[in-house]
């Protein structure tokens, strides 16, 4: 039997502290979210050991496998879903509701990464509204159990060497990480082909382990690792973004990290001295546990506070995740695992019953729509709205996605040809396209209007974070002009999100470009307010605080908007151009409009900030009085 080393908890605790508190306080540990690649190395060693170990005294079997999976991975498991059930009934607007209906089901099943794979885009919602987000690397790990196991016992059965085929799976799925962070970070992220080698590296680790069982290393080798492996991940940690390029090359920080700390093992001073200590050992123990308890937490509060909740909330959540992780260990995990009983055909099934039935719950949330008639009357209107920007907006052809490059653009013209000073180009990222719907209704098809948008790309010279991407976009722009005699561009960008005030030199750049294509006329739009949370829950929060919707609220609005618009009043005001203020159009003191027309069916903004249409078509006629 593999003997049990305390460092490995210790590693483990490490691991789920970094995540725990990248999520909670992200400037903390900006690179946090490494811990996952820590736990899969750890998981792949343990796994590995665990099932070679059992081939070798001919003692493995698929089901003794996979029923310690379920005694392990289950009972939490399902405590978490059925709770996030419980307060999503009470928290969320139907189609929130609903789309967690559908995360539970992807849960228990154990897909996870595919179906937030399958949602990735660029209007999706944002992370820190869905409770169930974390359970991506559950499901890659699981998915990894369904053929780590099968393969191991073929190539024992076969006779054939362990390490030429883990170098193969470590070496294939690396490479298609590394491409596809560059071509679909999505697919690079959640894809499990992707993400193998970080498991099969702790395979391979524990491989070496075996053959090595014997030899003995010096202690300043081990010490050497130690040190190395712990500044490798203290690296990833500093270093890395949120926004950074992940898995990628960079994903060898922490893996190889985690990788040089396990073979250090007790013959180096940290692993013996600080990762086996006894509250590091602890956190590692109830690690599982609490990488389930904190996100929902952090998630529930985030939700109630409609934004990010206050420093004291937020240490509250993360300590009483802890609380109930312990709670969870003690008095669900252990007993389960561990008393009477427990290699019992019985005990498997009593284990397996709730999380089928959980699962069930998910298809039956999702397959009733979240369930809309749990709430009063008064809000059937915004517990049903539902909006799709993707037509209005004109996705994939006039207004670009991420993976799109310029190339894709269609025509993107309405109207007929006219003199060139009443030609008008729109130019910009998302929130330009949300102006589109506007400038088509006020134009009414009497001048010629051109639509060049794309996601990530500001109405900028030299904007280069995205590769060539936006560079091709703006010599196309630059083309559309010259070709069509444009007389009046619009430009407009969630500048907030480009970086502004960085990015003024690039936009003064564009400027001047069109200014020497002899464009007569230019105008800045500003920043369009912005919700910490989407509009319509923010509504919800607010109908719950005070019975009544707000045609203008202050709840929830997102802050440093005035500052942001009077900034960029400053800027066009230098260089000379135009400034419209979606902001003075929507906003006053007592708070920025909700909806227009005082109709539910009709919300300012369907996310936390992108225009519907009537409220495009409303913000621009106010523009051209």
């Amino acid at each position: 039997m593999l003997k049990y080393r305390p460092e490995i908890d210790g590693l483990r605790a490490i691991a789920v502290l970094l995540v725990v508190i990248f999520h909670a306080a992200p400037e903390l540990a900006p690179g946090g979210y490494v811990g996952v690649d820590i736990f899969f190395v750890i998981s792949g060693f343990l796994i590995t050991g665990i099932i070679w170990e059992a081939l070798e005294a001919k003692k493995f079997s698929l089901g003794w496998f996979y029923s310690r999976r379920v005694k392990r991975i289950f009972p939490a498991l399902f405590l978490v879903l059925l709770f996030v059930c419980v307060v999503g009934w009470f928290m969320l607007l139907p189609d929130e509701y609903e789309r967690l209906g559908e995360h539970v089901t992807g849960g228990a099943a154990f897909v996870s990464n595919l179906l937030l794979w399958r949602e990735a885009g660029y209007f999706d919602v944002v992370a820190e509204t869905k409770p169930l987000l974390h359970l991506w690397s559950l499901g890659i790990e699981e998915q990894f159990y369904i053929v780590w196991p099968l393969g191991l016992y073929v190539l024992h059965r076969l006779r054939l060497n362990l390490y030429p085929a883990l170098l193969v799976v470590i070496l294939l799925s690396f490479a298609l990480n590394v491409y596809q962070v560059g071509s679909d970070p999505v697919a690079a992220f959640y894809s499990p082909f992707a993400r193998f080698w970080e498991l099969a590296l702790g395979g391979l680790l524990a491989c070496h382990g075996m053959k090595q069982a014997d030899a003995v290393t010096s202690r300043g080798l081990a010490e050497a690792k130690a040190w190395l492996g712990l500044l490798l991940i203290a690296g990833a940690v500093v270093l890395l973004r949120k926004d950074s390029q992940f898995p990628g090359w960079w994903a060898l920080m922490p893996t190889f990290g985690a990788a040089l700390l396990i073979s250090a093992g007790s013959q180096s001073w940290i692993c013996r001295n600080v990762l086996s200590l006894r509250g590091m050992v602890l956190v590692g123990l109830i690690s599982y546990p609490l990488y389930l308890w904190h996100w929902p937490l952090l998630v529930f509060s985030r939700i109630h506070e409609s934004g990010q909740p206050s420093v004291g909330i937020r240490l509250f959540a993360v300590l009483s995740s802890a609380v109930l992780a312990w709670l969870t260990y003690r008095f669900v995990e252990k007993p389960i695992r561990f008393g009477a009983g427990r290699n019992s055909v019985s005990r498997v099934v009593l284990v397996c019953v709730p999380l089928a039935l959980i699962l069930v719950a998910g298809i039956v949330i999702h397959l009733n729509r979240g369930f809309s008639s749990r709430f009063p009357n008064e809000i059937q209107a915004l517990a049903s709205f539902k909006y799709d920007p993707s037509i209005p907006y004109r996705s994939r052809s006039c207004f670009l996605l991420a993976v799109q490059p310029a190339s894709s653009l269609a025509t993107c013209a309405d109207g007929p040809k006219s003199a060139p000073k009443d030609t008008m180009l729109l130019w910009g990222d998302s929130y330009a396209a949300a102006l589109y719907p506007g400038y088509k209704y006020v134009l009414a098809g009497k001048s010629r209007l051109l639509q060049v948008t794309a996601v990530g790309c500001p109405p900028a010279v030299g904007f280069t974070p995205g590769g060539r991407r936006c560079e091709d976009i703006v010599n196309e722009v630059m083309r559309r002009v010259a070709a069509e005699k444009v007389g009046h561009v619009v430009i407009a960008a969630r500048w907030s999100g480009q970086g502004w005030p960085g990015i003024a030199p690039e936009v003064t750049a564009a400027i001047a470009e069109l200014r020497k294509l002899g464009v007569q006329r230019i105008d800045l739009v500003g920043q369009l307010p912005e919700w910490s949370d989407t509009l319509p829950t923010s509504l919800f929060e607010a109908y719950q605080r005070d019975k009544q919707f707000h045609q203008r609220m202050t709840f929830g609005l997102a802050g440093g908007g005035e500052e942001l618009d009077a900034s960029l009043r400053k800027f066009s005001e230098q260089v000379g151009v135009n400034y419209l203020s979606p902001r003075q159009v929507l906003c006053n003191k007592q708070g920025c409009l909700t909806m227009i027309g005082g109709r539910l069916d009709a919300l300012t903004s369907f996310d936390r900030g992108h225009l519907t249409v009537p409220a495009s078509e409303f913000v621009v006629q106010q523009f051209v009085r």
